[in-house]
């Protein structure tokens, strides 16, 4: 089954004080980083899309990618960098406007401040998707590492238009199969960075 992928990265990182995506991971921008690590979980066939929130935000992110993108790794114009219905919605406005664009299936989906991505609980999450045919396929209390069904795009925009922007609020509408951690290397998948103080710890713990 073809998978897309999906990265929340139009965020305005107030507690950071910088802009998240743009922090550097092993050299490189975490947005890079995330960018060929999601491309490794979904395959070739799978597309990415990128809501960068503004176009603006978009057109940054697509140069930057392309200036520090790895050899093999896909180029620009195959990622699709999208822009929100109304920017300043918050990530359920990034997640309809990525599903809107993206082929109809499920996508997986992360936020660019989780730069760990867990290899088997994605599988298992695949595997539940598979089986049960549900619209999101989540860990408990976790809207993100997930998978979302591309059908769910109609209801969350009506929900924007209602002024609704809780991701939670939008999950608990959705017919979903839990899906939880096993082991410390899958609980790390939720790990993310919201302060600098974060960051370093991350950047320590690599060290």
């Amino acid at each position: 089954m073809r998978v897309n992928g999906i990265i929340l990265a139009g965020g305005r990182s107030s507690r950071m004080g910088r802009d998240k995506a743009l922090l550097e991971l092993g050299g490189r921008p975490i947005l890079v980083h995330l960018i060929d690590r999601v491309g490794r979980l979904i395959g070739d066939q799978g597309r990415i899309a990128i809501a960068c929130g503004s176009l603006e935000r978009a057109g940054q992110y697509k140069r930057i990618y392309q200036e520090a993108q790895s050899a093999g790794s896909r180029s620009a114009e195959e990622i699709l960098w999208v822009t929100d219905r109304n920017n300043g919605e918050g990530p359920l406005a990034g997640l309809h406007a990525a599903l809107s664009v993206l082929p109809e299936g499920y996508a997986f989906t992360t936020a660019c401040d989780m730069p760990f991505l867990s290899v088997s609980l994605f599988d298992r999450e695949l595997k539940a998707a598979v089986r049960s045919g549900a619209d999101a396929v989540h860990a408990h209390d976790q809207p993100l590492h997930a998978l979302y069904h591309s059908r769910v795009a109609v209801r969350l925009g009506e929900l924007l238009e209602r002024e609704e922007r809780r991701f939670m609020s939008a999950l608990r509408m959705m017919r979903s199969e839990l899906v939880e951690p096993c082991g410390e290397q899958e609980r790390r998948a939720f790990m993310n960075m919201n302060t600098p103080v974060d960051y370093e710890r991350l950047l320590s713990e690599m060290e």
